[in-house]
């Protein structure tokens, strides 16, 4: 069996989790677990889709539910230390393969994966509802519900100049607006396919997938329902593909009780990456970076 087990690209869920806790025997503590956390009723239909669309059972251990911190994945039942939780194929992922065939022929030498899935996902866009990924692409966040530092205000960005974060910022956002450039003739090139691109549309598509895919054996891809788990700055959780079957399966590190929170690893982030790529920090992060400057 070829497995290979993928750094997070990065990540942002639909509402990150701001917290997280040290690692027990039950991720939930005794008040964590007696909190009710109903399904959400507006993706009630969201699993059934997608298994659906992809011929497989994708898991029968979570639901997507909504805590004080937003969307997430819970525990339907107890979840034992090395049970796999969910397992999605790689054909019910969105990956540069994603892309109309003309479309990627042409953008295949000229941009990065990121930027080949952003484009699939505008492609989608401009379809609506009857885009097969609608269902989907309705739980993006909008525009301007994104917190990542791409999207500050000159003002705001001012507030941390000098910064890591600041520094990074700029150079993600010369980044996407060169990847643009370079993509928006491909773009003009089939008005039937994308309508009209405006920047601000593109630099969306972009940090969604930038901020939620993985990287897998095509490049990146995102991974719908696996996208819901938040961020544990303790978990081993890790998302792996598992080239041989043809899918992406996450393995708990912890048990949960019914109704707990479900989260995984994003990977060893410093909080200037965490902020970067999701708009979030955490205190007393294992993972921070402390950048001093060297003398002349």
């Amino acid at each position: 069996m070829l497995l290979s087990t993928p750094s997070r690209y990065r990540r942002r869920l639909f509402t990150v989790s701001l917290r997280f806790s040290a690692k027990s025997n039950i991720s939930s503590s005794s008040s964590q677990a007696k909190l009710l956390n109903p399904p959400d009723e507006d993706c009630r239909g969201f699993l059934p889709w997608l298994e659906e669309k992809a011929g497989a059972e994708i898991s029968t251990k979570l639901y997507i539910g909504k805590s004080s911190y937003g969307r997430s994945l819970f525990a339907s039942q107890h979840i034992q230390r090395g049970d796999c939780i969910l397992k999605v194929p790689f054909k019910a992922q969105i990956a540069p393969d994603n892309l109309p065939r003309d479309v990627k022929v042409i953008l295949v030498d000229e941009v990065d994966h990121v930027s080949m899935v952003a484009v699939a996902i505008l492609a989608e866009t401009k379809h609506g509802k009857d885009s097969r990924w609608a269902p989907y692409i309705s739980c993006f966040p909008r525009l301007e519900e994104m917190n990542s530092t791409v999207f500050w205000s000159e003002d705001e960005l001012n507030m941390i100049y000098g910064s890591t974060v600041y520094e990074e910022t700029i150079k993600q956002k010369f980044i996407i607006r060169d990847a643009f450039s370079k993509i928006r003739p491909v773009l003009e090139t089939f008005p039937e396919v994308f309508g009209s691109i405006l920047y601000e549309d593109f630099m969306h598509a972009y940090a969604l997938v930038k901020s939620r895919a993985w990287e897998c054996p095509k490049g990146v891809s995102l991974i719908p329902f696996a996208d819901f788990l938040n961020h544990d700055g303790f978990s081993e959780a890790i998302v792996v593909n598992d080239e041989e079957k043809q899918e992406s399966e996450v393995t708990a590190d912890c048990n949960y009780a019914p109704e707990g929170e479900v989260r995984i690893s994003y990977g060893k982030l410093a909080n200037a990456t965490l902020m970067l790529d999701f708009g979030f920090t955490i205190q007393h992060n294992i993972h921070d970076q402390v950048h001093l400057a060297s003398e002349q």
